[in-house]
């Protein structure tokens, strides 16, 4: 993945019925590990993944707009919502974490090879080249999505050059009388704010349900799935 486009098509240019909208952000701050301000970004790139519900409590999620940059401005498109793209509808914003239902992933180019990572449409899993992550997104002031207004802006947006981690620590479960399955997981986590936890019923499965996004409450968080299935997988990844 060399930028967002490789990932998000702009609808706009790739059919004649598909329209996208202009996004710019001139307010982008991220940090060393240190804490430190980066004062020239090489060259960045942001994925905006919305979550779409399936029902029964399962969301998959769609890439649907994203950023390019460096230095401290971005821009980029997201594309409309039809029959041909998965997109957004007026008044839906990016802002995160928790204030809407998606996603960022973001990347840096810090070898200057001009490539991301490795992006993996059956999973929707992207791996980035080593220590390229940017951890810890958060967009706020995002301008809610509208046709016809030209350029609009993404607002303002942070993040950290780091890899954050997650490690499960502990895991217990519990099967009750009625057949429900009661599982609890200790999760740490590193230089991250939230983390999500996902699901399958089976490794052949062509996607992992999102169980929910749960915020960071300390060293280690604790989280819990109550089922009736007969068997079940489990990962934590980053938001």
């Amino acid at each position: 993945m060399g930028s967002f486009e490789d990932i998000v098509p702009n609808a706009s240019q790739s059919n004649p019925q598909g329209q996208s909208v202009t996004y710019v952000a001139h307010s982008i701050t991220f940090r060393d590990q240190n804490g430190n301000i980066i004062v020239d970004n090489p060259a960045f790139s942001l994925v905006y993944f919305m979550g779409i519900d399936l029902g029964g409590g399962y969301v998959s999620y769609a890439a649907v707009g994203g950023l390019d940059g460096s230095g401290g401005s971005a821009s980029g498109y997201f594309n409309v919502d039809d029959e041909n793209y998965w997109g957004f509808v007026a008044g839906q914003t990016a802002n995160y974490p928790f204030a809407d239902n998606g996603r960022w992933e973001a990347f840096v180019d810090l070898n200057g090879n001009g490539n991301y990572g490795t992006y993996d449409p059956e999973t929707g899993l992207l791996i980035a080249e080593s220590g390229e992550r940017i951890g810890d997104v958060c967009v706020s002031n995002f301008q809610a999505f509208q046709t016809g207004a030209g350029t609009l802006s993404a607002g303002d947006i942070s993040g950290w050059y780091v890899v954050p981690t997650l490690k499960p620590l502990g895991l217990s479960t519990e099967a009750l009388s009625d057949g429900t399955n009661v599982v609890r997981f200790q999760i740490a986590v590193t230089n991250l704010a939230s983390f999500r936890l996902e699901c399958r019923d089976s490794l052949t499965n062509a996607a992992w349900a999102s169980l929910g996004t749960f915020a960071a409450t300390g060293a280690v968080t604790e989280v819990s799935d109550t089922n009736t299935v007969p068997s079940r997988f489990y990962r934590v990844v980053r938001p």
